[in-house]
């Protein structure tokens, strides 16, 4: 089957205001409203609005100076497979970047091979160590 090529240029990405935040759009990867909460107190929301609808976001928090994580990384489903979720990531990265950032991290608390997949894709390796049952990934992007 063909994947039909996303008009990138047709999203706007921004900082939702408090009563924009997507919730039923987050909700989908993670349901606990109060640990999202949690999360986008402590880092930074991104969304993707496609004629004033949400259709992905990312949630990513610095740890420290050079290490960030990226939480929560979400794409409508009938979006997905066309781009979207590699071009979210990818301003996460810059985000990180661009705030001194040496180091991306991802967990994912269960193996999920089309979250594997587009984070191997972006250059992400699998960190040592990973908790039983999950997978760490680490981007590094620039050697200390």
């Amino acid at each position: 089957m063909a994947v039909s090529r996303f008009n990138f240029r047709a999203l706007r990405l921004l900082h939702p205001y408090p009563s924009e935040v997507p919730w039923q759009l987050l909700q989908t990867v993670e349901p606990d409203r109060t640990r999202l909460e949690g999360w986008i107190q402590g880092g930074m929301l991104r969304m993707a609005l496609l004629d004033d609808t949400p259709v992905a976001a990312y949630i990513l928090r610095q740890q420290d100076i050079t290490n960030f994580e990226l939480l929560l990384l979400v794409v409508a489903p009938a979006l997905r497979r066309q781009g979207l979720g590699r071009w979210m990531l990818g301003h996460a990265v810059g985000i990180a970047e661009s705030k001194g950032g040496r180091n991306v991290h991802v967990t994912l608390p269960e193996p999920q091979s089309q979250m594997s997949t587009l984070l191997a894709g972006f250059g992400f390796t699998v960190a040592p160590g990973s908790a039983p049952g999950s997978e760490a990934w680490t981007l590094t992007l620039m050697r200390e």
